[in-house]
Order: C-alpha cells, then structure tokens, then sequence
C-alpha cells in the first residue's frame, strides 16, 4: 500500500510535476521501494543498464570523473529529486555515478516501466524535457566557472553557499569541513583546498574555531575571485 506522504512527495517532485494523484499512486504501484546504505552506488558511471530513482530520504551526490584520478561533485540531491532519467530515456551509457551520502530509501523504476508511464502520460514527458534542459543549463555553467576561476576563488564560493549567516557580516559553517568534499565540489586535490583555505584564513576571509567549524565574512572580505 502507498502512503499518503509518499504519494504527496511524488506529486511534489520537478522531473515530475504536474500528474494527478492518480498517476501518483499508479506510479507508485509500479516501482520498487529500495534502499542504499552509506557510500553505495545508486548509478555508476559508463552503466547502460539503468534504471529511474525518486529518493524518497536521505542524500546523493552525483559526481564525475576528471583527469588524474580527480573527480568533481556536480550536484547533491535529497528527497524528491530524481537520478537515473537520461539513462532510463536514451539507453546510453551513464554520464555520471551517483553516490549515497548516508543511508537512502528511494522509488526505482526500469527503463521499460518508465517508459510505459511517459507513454501513458504524454504530459509527463514534456514537463520531463524542461527539467533536463535546465539541469544541462546548470551543468554547463558549473563546468565554465570551474575552468574560468582560479581554484582559491572556487573554494571561496563553496564555503559561502555551505555556510550558515550568523548576522549581517559573518556566516559559520559548523563542524569540521573536510578537504576532500570540498575538493570534490571544486575539481582540485586536497593538497590544492588545504593552500586555498590557508590563504583565505591569511586574508581574513575566514577564520577557524577551536571546534573545526569556520567563519566565513561578508562579501566584502571576500578575495578577488
């Protein structure tokens, strides 16, 4: 049986906005409720064999490979976001792994199943096209400014969008930050994203607490990026 939270939270999702509760529950029925523990591999880069995921909790990230072994965090994605859908449409090989960040309970469904559902709801399939063109939209832009900025500049705008604002001119990221998340999300090695914040914690754009969490400035602290 199909909860009434779950069924709420499918119609809320983007990829696909719009169905009915009906095409909900239905949806629903047609799935396979899974789970993936902490560090397991929901997508794997290069698959072919794929299949369309709604988490229902927990986080992923969806990360890419680089050269030299690195890799670049392009997204992180909780509950009501989806993974899997270009797979699941075009058969083609995945663009990207998809990783757990803790413990994830999501809906799966196969290609055939999902494509039985598009066929059936053609509306589905047009509000489907608009999210992927402004996922590709925001892709690009990542990659540009991660290939026009300077590595000390992308570190600096990773720590202001994981920060918290404290007042008007500080905002606090909690907890010990680890080097090699942030190296993730920017595209550089730890050793890289440990220079880049010593420097930024010399120009006064951070500052450390006894605790590991870190101050961030106001944006007119900030370094040139």
């Amino acid at each position: 049986m199909s909860s009434p939270s779950t069924i709420q939270l499918l119609m809320r999702v983007p990829l696909l906005a719009g169905i009915t509760e009906a095409e909900a529950i239905a949806l629903f029925m047609a799935s396979e409720k899974v789970r993936f523990n902490k560090s397991q591999l929901l997508v794997e880069e290069g698959e072919t064999e794929q299949s369309l995921y709604i988490i229902l909790s927990g986080r992923v990230h969806v990360v890419l490979s680089g050269s030299k072994g690195k890799s670049i965090t392009l997204a992180t994605l909780g509950a009501g976001e989806c993974v899997g859908e270009m797979g699941a449409l075009d058969q083609q090989p995945a663009s990207a792994t998809v990783i757990a960040e803790n413990s994830v309970d999501a809906l799966k469904l196969d290609r055939l199943t999902f494509s039985d559902v598009l066929h059936q709801n053609p509306h589905i399939s047009v509000t489907i096209l608009k999210t992927l063109a402004r996922r590709l939209h925001s892709t690009h832009q990542q990659i540009v400014r991660l290939a026009s900025v300077s590595v000390q500049g992308r570190v600096a705008r990773t720590l202001m969008d994981m920060a918290t604002p404290l007042s008007a001119a500080e905002l606090l990221i909690k907890g010990k930050v680890k080097h090699a998340a942030i190296a993730a999300k920017v595209g550089a090695t730890r050793e890289m994203v440990g220079k880049a914040l010593k420097d930024l914690e010399a120009n006064g754009f951070i500052s450390k607490e006894p605790d590991g969490s870190i101050r961030v400035r106001d944006k007119r602290a900030r370094p040139r990026l």
